[in-house]
């Protein structure tokens, strides 16, 4: 087995398939045939082949090249490392040498059905219980998964949160607060709460009106930080 770029002779691995690719990419990236082979043998995994790719002493961007000729680029791009240095990608950026403040940041958005959900809304007959409620703990409780559905937001501290619900002739107005004391704003915790109490209202509602629409979902105010308080 050749040594690896560093001069450091390469590890052994359980899966023969990704020292092939790693060498493949090694030796050169324009070697698609070995590479094609070694991906078509299994479904692979990302993260294992980026640690073979260190491992080996490797550059990650030979690896995702090599894969890229290959015509494999589904299977390589990189959910761990998303600093721009991967062919598809992105990142993250540094806020470590930001201070600490207190920020909040608030949105809207509206949900829009026919009569005959107002109705059920107003005499309490909706199926599946109590829609503004489900709306209001859905939309709190998203603020804090933010990360997990926007892998290049930050982890902040969700410090306040609040969803409220306005039953109208034309649907249902939800508005969210939400508050940090820290490096980077909320105004993204603020949107997705809207949206996720949008969505608890459509999956309550549906089975009365299919026609069911969320519509104008978007940032109304932000304070603190930087560039200070907007409205819109």
């Amino acid at each position: 087995m050749p040594a690896s770029d560093n001069g450091v002779p390469p590890r052994e691995y359980t899966q023969p398939c990704l020292t092939t690719i790693v060498e493949s990419a090694s030796s050169s990236a324009s070697t698609g045939s070995r590479v094609t082979k070694s991906l078509a043998a299994v479904v692979l995994d990302p993260m294992s082949i980026q640690a073979a790719a260190r491992n080996h002493g490797t550059a990650w961007n030979a690896v995702n090249t090599a894969a890229l000729q290959a015509g494999y680029e589904h299977l390589i791009s990189d959910p761990t490392r998303l600093d721009g240095a991967t062919t598809i990608g992105g990142r993250m950026v540094d806020v470590t040498g930001k201070p600490c403040t207190v920020r909040h940041a608030g949105a809207e958005a509206l949900v829009s059905w026919s009569s005959e959900v107002i109705s059920a809304l107003r005499n309490g007959s909706v199926p599946k219980g109590d829609v503004l409620a489900a709306a209001r703990v859905s939309g709190i409780a998203a603020t804090k998964k933010v990360p997990d559905l926007l892998p290049l937001t930050h982890v902040i501290g969700v410090h306040a949160a609040s969803v409220d619900l306005e039953i109208t002739d034309e649907g249902v107005r939800i508005s969210s607060t939400v508050g940090t004391a820290d490096r980077t704003g909320v105004d993204m915790e603020a949107l997705t709460a809207v949206t996720i109490a949008a969505l608890a209202i459509v999956d309550m509602v549906k089975g009365i009106d299919r026609s069911t629409e969320i519509r104008c979902a978007r940032i109304v105010a932000k304070s603190g930080g930087r560039r200070g308080d907007w409205k819109r």
